[in-house]
């Protein structure tokens, strides 16, 4: 459990580095006739990478079909999975530079929901 927050909370950290890294490569391609920078993927044959993006679409069918997901349009998701992925990017950014700005407001809870009441909706 403490393993699985610890990740959850380096989780934010680990996406910032992932979108800077990635964006000084194709900088560094782009506009520097690169690769100047020594990386993995030079050395990686091209369909390694297409193997290691079918096994992680693979285990996401896996745990889908573990959850026994009914409802087949969840798995077409996982086409818009990788868009939803790229959101998270600036969202990241702006989380990290703004993460000392802590304002509080109050939500007032006006409503008492029985625990009943969810469990018959959900079954």
């Amino acid at each position: 459990m403490k393993l699985d927050l610890a990740l959850y909370g380096v989780n934010v950290y680990i996406v910032l580095l992932t979108f800077l890294l990635t964006a000084v490569l194709w900088i560094d391609s782009s506009f520097f006739n690169g690769p100047n920078i020594a990386n993995l993927y030079g050395y990686l044959p091209l369909w390694l990478s297409f193997t290691a993006i079918a096994a992680n679409i693979f285990t996401f069918m896996i745990a889908m079909a573990l959850e026994k997901v009914k409802y087949k349009k969840v798995y077409l998701y996982l086409v818009l999975f990788p868009i939803y992925l790229l959101s998270w990017y600036p969202i990241t950014v702006y989380a990290f530079f703004t993460q000392n700005n802590k304002q509080w407001s109050h939500t007032e809870h006006t409503r008492v929901v029985r625990l009943e009441e969810v469990q018959s909706k959900q079954g």
